[in-house]
């Protein structure tokens, strides 16, 4: 008998929680199971997933209900939509359903607090400091050891190789979207700190196509302000297939990768940057802490105290010819899609039987 499972996102939107489906989609093994996904709208995710599972556009709360039944649907995956638990909810016989819990933003958080016990079976988290922000948050006590810890995963295979420095400035870069929770304006508080006479440097914002005209022109104007704009390069896009090569090619002229975040479920850009053998410096905020142990590849400083950032930043770049190649193969290990992806699927099959 085939089982069905329908993993539910509000957004079909090219961004970490699709890449994550992605991923393990790309690594499912199992005939006797079939695999669907449903997005209120497509913005994007259509050419993502390209074929690889029966997609579903245009799902909101009125018609989620008759996607199931239609469907037959053993298991359902809801990550962090709460109108499709509250529509499922009044079904006279529902799926198994799955809670995924993967934003970190705090008033994106706020739905934990309206849902209740009957309305889920499971919940799966990416780290632990996401397991103590839902047991913090949600409307009933729940023990830690009863959310399950899958982590996000990484194609490992694109990433690694052999670095040699290479000519050309040195590049300190930031990659998210341009939002007050990404925290744009720290990087460029940072750069103006380590700005000198003597410095040899450029700095490059990666992410901004999902920023407006005005939020753009509020970048380009705060880096005009700081002195800076004969030093900075703009990436409107980089398509997420390229993005081992950017941050391969800042290893290579000892470059830094700088996330000045304001909170981090887990930090997948953090964890793809160490990959590509680029070190980071990060605001210690959230799961970031919990990638990495190696304090020489992953340095974290108080949130907001820009004056460190710069330091441990300007500490790193003296040390441009340090190489990772043992700590690489650690964090290859831990999150490979090909058995991490295993995992998760063997994890939601018990769940059915």
């Amino acid at each position: 008998m085939v089982r069905r499972i329908l993993i539910l996102y509000r957004y079909g939107i090219l961004g970490g929680v699709c890449t994550q489906i992605y991923q393990r989609l790309n690594n499912f093994e199992k005939e006797e199971v079939e695999i669907h996904c449903g997005f209120r709208s497509d913005n994007g995710a259509a050419e993502l997933f390209d074929s690889i599972c029966p997609l579903h556009f245009g799902i909101n709360e009125t018609n989620v209900v008759n996607l199931v039944i239609e469907y037959e649907f053993d298991l359902v995956v809801i990550i962090d939509t709460p109108e499709y638990l509250i529509a499922l909810e009044k079904m006279d016989k529902r799926p198994t359903i799955v809670l995924e819990v993967h934003t970190s933003i705090k008033k994106n958080l706020e739905y934990l607090r309206n849902i209740n016990p009957d309305q889920i079976d499971q919940i799966i988290t990416v780290s632990e400091y996401m397991i103590d922000e839902i047991v913090n948050i949600i409307s009933f006590p729940i023990e830690r050891k009863s959310i399950f810890k899958m982590s996000n995963i990484v194609d490992t295979d694109c990433y690694g190789g052999e670095l040699e420095l290479i000519e050309g400035k040195l590049p300190l870069i930031w990659v998210g979207k341009i939002d007050e929770h990404k925290n744009w304006k720290d990087f460029i508080e940072i750069v103006y700190l380590l700005n000198n006479d003597d410095s040899d440097f450029e700095f490059w914002i990666v992410g901004g196509h999902t920023c407006n005209s005005e939020m753009a022109q509020e970048v380009f104007d705060l880096v005009e302000d700081k002195g800076l704009i004969s030093k900075f390069k703009w990436f409107d896009k980089v398509n997420h297939p390229d993005m081992p090569n950017l941050y391969k090619t800042v290893a290579m002229r000892g470059g830094v990768n700088i996330v000045t975040s304001k909170g981090e479920s887990f930090g997948m850009s953090v964890l793809e940057s160490l990959l590509s053998g680029c070190p980071v410096v990060s605001s210690n905020v959230g799961a970031i802490s919990e990638i990495c142990s190696n304090r020489n590849y992953l340095k974290l400083y108080d949130f907001g105290d820009t004056k460190t950032a710069s330091s441990l930043v300007l500490e790193t770049m003296r040390h441009k010819n340090k190489k990772y190649k043992k700590e690489i193969k650690k964090l290859e290990q831990q999150y490979d899609s090909k058995q991490k992806s295993k995992e998760y699927w063997n994890l939601l099959y018990s769940f059915i039987d």
